[in-house]
C-alpha cells in the first residue's frame, strides 16, 4: 500500500513538471498582429485603432473603444485587395459607425493629437457636399465642419480638417472651390492616406496627404462656431460614400518620418 501511494505521488509530481515546463516555453501572451503593425515608437500614444481586421469594427490598442454599427454599412476590401480589412458606407442609406459618449478624446480641442486613416471615395458627389471620414459629431455646424472637429471631404472632395473654429485644406483649394460639376474632382476611386495633426492651439494643424504636407494653412471664417465644448458621438463615415481602413488616433502630433512610416505601412489585416 505503501508503495502504491508513493508511485501515485511520483506521477503526480511528473505531471506538475511537464505542465510548468509547459507554461515556461509560453510565458507571455502573443502580441496582436494588428497593433504589431502600428511602428513600436508609435504604440505608446496610440489611443484607438481600427484596422477592420475580419469585419471587426473592435479597437485594436488594448484600450477597447470599440465602435459600433447601427447601419448597414458593411466589410469591404483593403487597398491590397484582401476581402473584409476595410468598412464601406454608403451615404444614400444613411452608414456610419459611431462610439457613443467618446470622452477619451476629452481636450482634442486643447491637447497634442493626430489621426491617420485610408481612404477611397467612391462615385461622384456634387459640389458643396461635406462627406465626414471621422470627428465628434453635433452636427454641420460650417460648411467644411462638423461638431467640435471633424476630418472630412468638402466640395468635389478636397481633404478639410476643422477644429476651434479654423478649417484646414487640402492643397487644390480653392482651385475646385465651386466646380459644380467635380469635374476635376481628384479623390474618387483612388486610396489616399490622410493624416492631420494638432497642438493644441488655435490654428496648430497641419494635413498630410500620402505622406505630403499640404501648403494650404488654416483659416477662420465659420459663419456659426461651435465652440470647444467636448459634446457629440465618435462617428466614422457619415454621410461618406467610399471605404475607410486602418483609422488610428494618437495621443501625440506626428513627424513627418513617422508619418512616413504609416504611410508605407501595407494594410493591418489578418
Amino acid at each position: 500500500m505503501k508503495n502504491l501511494k508513493f508511485n501515485l505521488l511520483y506521477v503526480v509530481l511528473i505531471i506538475g513538471l511537464i505542465i510548468s515546463c509547459d507554461n515556461d516555453d509560453n510565458p507571455d501572451p502573443q502580441p496582436d498582429p494588428e497593433v504589431s503593425c502600428i511602428p513600436a515608437n508609435l504604440q505608446t500614444n496610440l489611443i484607438a485603432f481600427y484596422p477592420f481586421s475580419g469585419g471587426s469594427i473592435n479597437d485594436f490598442s488594448g484600450n477597447n473603444y470599440n465602435l459600433s454599427n447601427s447601419t448597414t454599412a458593411m466589410p469591404a476590401q483593403d487597398r491590397n485587395g484582401n476581402a473584409n480589412c476595410a468598412f464601406s458606407f454608403d451615404a444614400a442609406n444613411g452608414e456610419f459607425l459611431t462610439y457613443a459618449n467618446p470622452t477619451f478624446i476629452n481636450g482634442f480641442d486643447s491637447q497634442p493629437f493626430s489621426v491617420s486613416l485610408w481612404f477611397k471615395a467612391e462615385g461622384t458627389r456634387s459640389g458643396g457636399i461635406y462627406e465626414q471620414l471621422i470627428g465628434r459629431d453635433t452636427g454641420l455646424h460650417c460648411p467644411d465642419t462638423y461638431g467640435e472637429w471633424s476630418l472630412g471631404l468638402y466640395d468635389c472632395r478636397n481633404s478639410v480638417f476643422g477644429i476651434n473654429d479654423y478649417s484646414l485644406w487640402g492643397d487644390g483649394y480653392p482651385n475646385f472651390y465651386g466646380d459644380t460639376d467635380c469635374a476635376n474632382d481628384p479623390s474618387t476611386n483612388v486610396w489616399h492616406h490622410l493624416v492631420v495633426t494638432s497642438d493644441g492651439t488655435p490654428g496648430g494643424t497641419m494635413m498630410y496627404i500620402d505622406g505630403v504636407q499640404t501648403s494650404d494653412t488654416p483659416s477662420t471664417g465659420c459663419s456659426n462656431p461651435q465652440g470647444t465644448n467636448p459634446i457629440g458621438d465618435l462617428f466614422l463615415g457619415k454621410e461618406f460614400t467610399g471605404v475607410l481602413d486602418d483609422v488610428a488616433l494618437f495621443g501625440q502630433v506626428l513627424t513627418q518620418s513617422e508619418i512616413m512610416q504609416l504611410f508605407e505601412l501595407t494594410p493591418c489585416c489578418s
